[in-house]
């Protein structure tokens, strides 16, 4: 009987401290924060033709938003095709005139381009109207800028993230 409540007892505090280690990790993982990526889109129209803001979000600091004339937000990045903005502040300023787009963005880096602020950029190929990068003012207190570009007549663009919109092939 004593092997018995002896054996009994090992088990029991084996069990004890198997849970009093996994316990901490269940708990770890199941509070992690969801790092899969968020989309959002939003349209605009130049000269009759239709262009797609897609963003992208993911992690702790990866934000994209790629220029484009298509409008399906799973569709990769192109450098053929689309530009492509890397940045801290998905908030996008833009003017129509014409044929012509011209875009501030809060970090305006295009990728694959070298900045020529206030300069035609070479488009990608097959890119359906011109694309004209803005330098932004030397510095702009934060909360002023959505002012001062639109009184220089730029459109502000939010794209806002929607947590309907998934791709589960990436």
């Amino acid at each position: 009987m004593k092997k018995k409540t002896i054996v009994f007892a090992l088990l029991g505090a084996a069990a004890l401290l198997i849970i009093s280690i996994a316990f901490p990790f269940v708990i770890i993982i199941y509070n992690m924060p969801d790092f899969s990526s968020d989309y959002g889109i939003a349209k605009i129209s130049v000269n009759g033709r239709q262009l797609y803001f897609r963003r992208e979000r993911r992690g702790l600091n990866y934000d994209s938003v790629i220029l484009s004339a298509d409008g399906n937000y799973c569709t990769e990045y192109n450098p053929e095709l689309d530009y492509r903005f890397t940045t801290a502040d998905p908030a996008i300023y833009y003017k129509i005139e014409s044929d012509t787009l011209y875009l501030l963005s809060g970090n305006p880096t295009l990728e694959g381009y070298e900045y020529k602020p206030e300069q035609h950029l070479s488009s990608p190929k097959n890119f359906p109207v011109k694309v004209v990068v803005v330098k932004p003012d030397k510095l702009i207190i934060w909360e002023k800028r959505k002012e001062l570009y639109q009184n220089k007549g730029m459109e502000f663009l939010e794209i806002q993230l929607d947590e309907t919109l998934k791709c589960y092939f990436k």
